[in-house]
């Protein structure tokens, strides 16, 4: 999956709504019994934050 929820520089009035994104996404990806690679800063950030989705991470080669 290639998710990219903060892509243009959205500043202000929409706080929280990159983790919403994230994390609706990765909610849909473990229930699809998926894996993800976060090549996004953003993406990678969040799940380092929130190590219930760390399981979700392709395991590097």
């Amino acid at each position: 999956m290639d998710l990219h929820p903060h892509r243009g520089g959205v500043r202000g009035g929409h706080h929280g709504l990159g983790g919403t994104l994230v994390r609706a996404a990765l909610d849909d990806v473990r229930a699809a019994g998926g894996t993800v690679v976060p090549q996004c800063p953003f993406v990678a950030g969040w799940i380092a934050r929130h190590p219930e989705y760390r399981d979700l991470v392709e395991p590097t080669r």
